[in-house]
């Protein structure tokens, strides 16, 4: 999976992203522009 590469402290965000789907897309979203562009290709990937 694309999103294992995020970093361990992003692992529970990228859990709820497994679990939820598109839901929580918007919170991904949030999440890398608050936290670091690595974030942005990942979002990029589950769109």
């Amino acid at each position: 999976m694309i999103l294992l590469h995020v970093k361990r402290e992003h692992f529970d965000q990228i859990l709820t992203i497994e679990l939820f789907g598109r839901n929580i897309y918007r919170n991904v979203k949030v999440v890398r522009e608050i936290r670091h562009p690595l974030l942005n290709l990942k979002t990029q990937a589950l769109n």
